[in-house]
């Protein structure tokens, strides 16, 4: 649990980060990266209750 949310600060750091690299530069990877990591960590969680159940 502590991992989980140590991982969504850190993508929601990525994504401050990326928007204001996006409003100096127009450059959007970082905060494209930043989304997508938010997005896989949120999702998890599901994913996993997901395969636990169809595994059993």
């Amino acid at each position: 649990m502590f991992a989980k949310t140590l991982i969504s600060i850190l993508s929601a750091a990525t994504i401050v980060i990326g928007l204001v690299v996006f409003i100096n530069n127009g450059d959007y990877a970082i905060f494209t990266i930043g989304m997508i990591a938010y997005l896989l960590i949120a999702i998890s969680g599901n994913l996993c209750t997901l395969y636990n159940h169809r595994k059993s």
